[in-house]
């Protein structure tokens, strides 16, 4: 199950390249991270490889237009 950074990278920049929103690779993310947790083996989901990846797979997405909308503040 162990996945590489190097291996995880293109699975980000392909499901990005298929217009898959941010909150999507985010999640993607965060499943991995935790299934590797979960097994005890070295997440590489916190690589600086993979944190570049993915800074620059949000700054592309922004870039086609593709924003997150952000949910108004919760008020009293």
């Amino acid at each position: 199950m162990s996945a590489q950074h190097d291996a995880l990278t293109p699975f980000l920049a392909d499901r990005a390249e298929d217009n898959l929103s941010v909150s999507f690779l985010e999640m993607a993310t965060v499943a991995i991270a935790a299934m590797h947790d979960a097994a005890g083996q070295e997440n590489p989901c916190t690589s600086r490889m993979m944190r570049t990846a993915t800074q620059g797979l949000v700054c592309q997405s922004e870039q086609a237009g593709r924003t997150q909308r952000k949910a108004a503040a919760l008020t009293a």
